[in-house]
């Protein structure tokens, strides 16, 4: 299965288009995104990459990177997809680190189904390995959208990773990995928080042209914290 193009099909289904639709808006064939997105041909140009990035609202350097990574050969091209995984690493062998879950590695849209501990569900097993910290944190998920960018600081870019705590309750405002019921469905976000009466939150965005949403207190599944922040570039990481 080409990790590009399951990627697609997703954000194709959760956008609501059909590959009709998709097809006319690139410019090219039907069939041939159904062939990208059931891995039976190659992912397309950067030019085309381009275009489904700007379609989709995704961050044009992930989508190159998971691009390259799929045409890399078979023998290395689960190497290449893996952010940060390091499945031999025991914190018990090396006290200064620590391992989190990174729970949508490949920019996929940020994961509502919640685990018995009330933490999100992982859509692989790429792991993040960070010097240990106070408040450690539980788990990190990379930004895939522009609500939460802005000229000043703090602000937190598409592609970046947030580090985030366990699941918390709210006594005043922050910025929050969040889980709630909405019209669509269950969804998450990455929001400044602002608690109001009886326990619903106020949902802030960065970005003037994102809406303000109100959470009642019976609509929230799950509130994590944002502990920390590392930001992304084509390379690798710096922290």
């Amino acid at each position: 299965m080409s990790n590009f193009g399951e990627l697609l099909r997703r954000l194709r289904r959760e956008q609501g288009y059909s590959l009709r639709t998709v097809a006319k808006s690139l410019g090219t064939q039907k069939g041939y995104l159904s062939g990208i997105e059931n891995g039976k041909v190659n992912p397309p140009s950067a030019k085309l990459v381009k275009r489904i990035a700007q379609l989709y609202r995704q961050d044009e350097r992930m989508l190159l990177r998971l691009a390259w990574a799929d045409k890399a050969p078979s023998l290395i091209r689960e190497d290449a997809v893996r952010m940060v995984s390091q499945p031999e690493f025991e914190e018990e062998e090396s006290p200064e680190l620590i391992s989190i879950p990174l729970i949508n590695p490949e920019g996929q849209p940020y994961p509502a189904e919640l685990g018995s501990d009330s933490a999100p569900r992982s859509y692989g097993k790429a792991r993040l390995v960070l010097p240990r910290s106070r408040p450690s944190p539980a788990f990190a998920a990379m930004i895939v959208d522009d609500a939460m960018d802005r000229d000043e600081v703090p602000r937190y870019r598409r592609g970046d990773v947030v580090l985030l705590s366990r699941a918390c309750t709210l006594d005043r405002s922050a910025v929050v990995y969040i889980v709630f019921r909405a019209r669509e469905g269950i969804r998450a976000a990455v929001r400044k928080a602002v608690p109001e009466k009886k326990g619903s939150l106020v949902l802030h965005p960065f970005a003037d042209r994102f809406p303000l949403e109100f959470i009642e207190a019976k609509e929230v599944l799950s509130v994590h914290r944002v502990v920390g922040r590392i930001e992304m570039f084509v390379a690798g990481m710096t922290a």
